[in-house]
């Protein structure tokens, strides 16, 4: 996927009729993790479980479980078992838009699986930090960048069409709104603030 040098972030907003500070809820403060290709799924689970604070030493490694490398085609169940396993909640869902702003709302990093074919030889997994309040562009990590703006129906035609696997990550036994209060060193970039430089629209 190419990302032009004509559509900085803040034009693409003017665009679409929104101002930059219009994104909802806001970024998550996911912590990104520079990884190498090889790394992209355990960097992914990695970035989620440093958000909520989990220890993450020895995550980042080539993609493999305990039981040895991960399968592709696996990846969701692979990926919410070492979530569980890591101290938090995690499980393989029927992803759409409007569930996809429901996490968001909650502060609920959501991961996802970009289509084999639409991503040739792209990243298997994306993590998901935000939307806009109109539902017209949505916030990931993936392609080894931070916080790259795609259009909503580039982000579904990416992960297979409108219905599309996704890994909620929540935090165990304790409400997203505590959660938030109870981790300043996110809370502060989670409400309507920009986490790191604005980047360029993603485009197929």
């Amino acid at each position: 996927m190419k990302q032009p040098k004509d559509t900085p972030l803040r034009m693409f907003f003017v665009q679409v009729g929104q101002a930059w500070q219009d994104a909802m809820p806001g970024l998550l403060a996911v912590p990104f993790l520079a990884h190498r290709a090889e790394q992209a799924a355990s960097a992914a689970l990695a970035m989620v479980l440093d958000y909520y604070g989990q220890a993450t030493c020895g995550l980042l490694r080539p993609d493999q479980g305990q039981g040895g490398a991960w399968s592709e085609s696996a990846l969701p169940h692979q990926l919410s078992h070492e979530a569980r396993m890591a101290g938090v909640d995690a499980a393989v869902a029927c992803g759409n838009i409007l569930r996809l702003e429901e996490w968001l709302r909650q502060g609920v990093p959501v991961l996802v699986f970009p289509d084999a074919e639409i991503r040739g030889a792209g990243e298997p997994v994306a993590v998901v930090t935000g939307m806009t309040r109109d539902r017209t562009a949505i916030c990931l990590h993936y392609g080894n960048k931070p916080n790259q703006w795609l259009r909503t129906a580039d982000f579904e035609a990416l992960c297979g069409g409108s219905a599309f696997t996704a890994v909620p990550v929540a935090e165990r036994q304790l409400a997203a709104h505590a959660r938030i209060r109870s981790r300043p060193r996110h809370a502060a970039s989670t409400m309507l603030e920009l986490v790191g430089e604005p980047c360029a629209v993603l485009a197929a």
